[in-house]
Parts: C-alpha cells; sequence; structure tokens
C-alpha cells in the first residue's frame, strides 16, 4: 500500500506518520478497539498524539506503519 492509499495519519511531535486503519486493526488490538469504538479517533483523518515522542511511537508501532 502507498502513502496515498493510507486512511489515517498520526501526528507526533510536528511529524506526520500515514497509516492504513485495516493493517493496524489486524497487527494491534488496541488500534482495533480505538478505530471500532466510535471515540473521535476513530473517525479523525489526522490523529494526535501528544503523550509520546517520535521515536518512541516509531520503535513501538513501526512495523505496523509505512514512514514516508
Amino acid at each position: 500500500m502507498s502513502q496515498n492509499e493510507s486512511d489515517v495519519g498520526f501526528k507526533v511531535q510536528d511529524q506526520l506518520i500515514r497509516a492504513h486503519k485495516k493493517v493496524l486493526m489486524k497487527k494491534s488490538r488496541y488500534f482495533e478497539k480505538v478505530f471500532n469504538s466510535g471515540m473521535a479517533e476513530s473517525t479523525q483523518e489526522i490523529i494526535e498524539i501528544k503523550d509520546c515522542e517520535y521515536y518512541v511511537f516509531i520503535g513501538k508501532y513501526g512495523d505496523f506503519i509505512t514512514l514516508y
């Protein structure tokens, strides 16, 4: 999948990380619950992550996302 096909982005320390909801939901129970919960994040195109450093986020979820 390419960046153009991504359907969600994470803004972490002013850097945008694009991803695919289906991949995240398949690989992570946390994201499966978030995107199926009806929470605001389930419909947002860009989700701002405030309490996490960029490299920590990439270290935890880097296997599920594509960096461009």
